[in-house]
């Protein structure tokens, strides 16, 4: 016979309460004979319908309140459970944009979930596309603000080299320094070019 172990998480902390078996990590219930089951065969049959509407419920708030990691992690959790589901792509799609940063925009991630979308409600591709258009500008507005504080820190930098070491050193220190920026607005550009072409790719557009 083997212990208790929660199908949804895997977790071993499954407590009785109000004659349910419930996991203490992540909330699912198992009802006696459900449990049973789980004890002798180590796996049990859920219909998982109920709660999928219950995590979209909290997807959806969790996104309204900008909780983009909370929205991200139900999203996941009904997609783990229902591949097809449009709605829940089109939730992992602005989440993945919201939880982005300058070093890491996770752009392929939004580009491959708003496919998903596309692919499982063709009538939202005028959302979908519209979206990557709105995520490459808010790329473009970041690289330019990027450059302009890069800019005037490596100003700053070279008077103060200039008139401590000379020309010559200032010049390669700021060089130097600046590298890593310019990588940066670079990859920022490269990728908000990429939600361009992924754009054009779909048939409204």
């Amino acid at each position: 016979m083997k212990a208790l172990k929660c199908e949804m998480c895997g977790s071993n902390d499954v407590v009785k309460q109000d004659g349910l078996y419930v996991c203490q990590n992540c909330g699912t219930k198992y009802t006696v004979e459900e449990a049973r089951k789980m004890m002798i065969e180590g796996t049990v049959s859920i219909d998982y319908s109920s709660k999928i509407g219950t995590w979209m419920n909290l997807a959806k708030k969790a996104l309204y309140a900008g909780n983009y990691q909370e929205a991200y992690d139900y999203a996941n959790k009904i997609l783990e459970q229902d591949p097809e589901n449009a709605q829940a792509w089109m939730i992992k799609m602005k989440t993945t944009a919201g939880l982005s940063t300058n070093g890491n925009p996770r752009t392929a991630e939004v580009i491959s979930s708003g496919k998903n979308v596309v692919l499982f409600e063709p009538t939202k591709q005028e959302e979908v596309g519209l979206f990557f258009m709105e995520t490459g500008i808010n790329l473009l507005k970041a690289a330019s603000k990027i450059a302009k504080e890069a800019s005037d820190s490596i100003r700053e930098l070279y008077h103060s080299y200039f008139q401590a070491y000379g020309k010559q050193y200032a010049i390669e220190a700021c060089t130097e320094a600046d590298n890593p920026q310019v990588e940066m607005f670079l990859n920022m550009g490269n990728l908000a070019y990429s939600l361009e072409q992924a754009t054009k790719e779909l048939p409204i557009f």
